[in-house]
């Protein structure tokens, strides 16, 4: 685990992984991208995971949110919420993971205090059937990209919801169904 303070940096990243901790814990994807955000003096990652349904029960019944693993932190504190998306069998998963998190299902109702709930993976080369709940994609290489989301974060914070999304979709294959129309995006070739 990377720890870093939350004072000392400019952008705020959790990692989910719509299926339980073992699973999660292995996708070398998340790996790579978790130590690419770590590796920047100006962001921190950490990782968040779909609870069992044992644990999610509790969370409901004790009103508690998931929290990330490394500090404990509610997944609606941080600046992206960043959500793999390995498979469709996942995306129930995906909204549980939201719900259990304490952030709108749907991005049309999130504010702008909330985190930008960012889709990558297999999946998000299809994004329209989850495009209602999630603020953009990554389509292509996340490790190409983060960095340029981290940057558009970094540049746009402070600044309206929809001023971080229209500094997402500058974003060469990043996809933000609020603002591009799906028929004309096209996928980063790096």
């Amino acid at each position: 685990a990377i720890l870093k303070d939350p004072r000392a940096v400019s952008v705020r990243f959790v990692l989910c992984y719509p299926d339980g901790y073992e699973v999660g814990m292995s996708h070398v994807g998340s790996q790579i991208l978790y130590h690419v955000i770590n590796e920047r003096p100006d962001a921190l990652c950490e990782r968040a995971f779909n609870p069992y349904s044992d644990a999610a029960l509790l969370l409901r019944q004790r009103r508690l949110p998931l929290c990330s693993l490394e500090s404990g932190t509610p997944l609606a504190e941080f600046h992206v919420v960043g959500v793999t998306l390995q498979h469709e069998l996942t995306y129930p998963t995906v909204l549980s993971l939201l719900e259990l998190g304490r952030i709108p299902l749907l991005a049309s109702e999130r504010g702008d205090h909330e985190p930008i709930v960012l889709g990558g993976g297999p999946g998000a080369y299809n994004p329209e059937p989850l495009a209602p709940f999630f603020d953009a994609f990554a389509i292509g290489d996340g490790e190409d990209t983060v960095g340029e989301v981290a940057e558009a974060i970094k540049a746009s914070a402070g600044r309206a919801r929809k001023a971080r999304l229209e500094a997402l979709a500058n974003i060469p294959g990043v996809y933000v169904p609020a603002i591009h129309d799906p028929e004309q995006v096209q996928v980063s070739k790096r």
